[in-house]
C-alpha cells in the first residue's frame, strides 16, 4: 500500500483496473486498486470512456458546489476528554 503519492490516472485494460500512474510518471501494476475518492474524481482518474454511459450522464448532470469532510472517531482520550466528547469537534490552529 502506498499513501501520500499523487496519482495521475488509474490504468485500465479490457475494462479492468490494472494499476496506477503517478504524477511523476512512475507506474505501479496491481491486481486490485482501492480508491478513496468521490465519484467525480474517480471519473477523472479512470477516464469516462471506461465507465458506463448512464453513470457518466448522472455525474455530468450533477453540479459540484463544494467539498465534504468526513471524520471518524476512534476510542482515545485527550486532556481528559473521551472520544465521545471530542466527536463532532474540529480544531483548526
Amino acid at each position: 500500500m502506498l499513501c501520500d503519492r499523487p496519482v495521475a490516472q488509474i490504468d485500465v485494460a479490457d475494462g479492468i483496473a490494472t494499476g496506477v500512474t503517478f504524477v511523476d510518471g512512475r507506474q505501479l501494476k496491481a491486481k486490485a486498486v482501492l480508491v478513496n475518492a468521490d465519484p467525480f474524481r474517480i471519473q477523472q482518474l479512470v477516464g469516462a470512456q471506461h465507465l458506463p454511459p448512464d453513470l457518466n450522464s448522472r455525474l455530468d448532470a450533477q453540479k459540484i458546489d463544494g467539498s465534504v469532510l468526513k471524520a471518524s472517531c476512534v476510542p482515545v482520550s485527550h486532556d481528559g476528554q473521551t472520544a465521545s466528547d471530542l466527536c463532532g469537534q474540529v480544531s483548526v490552529p
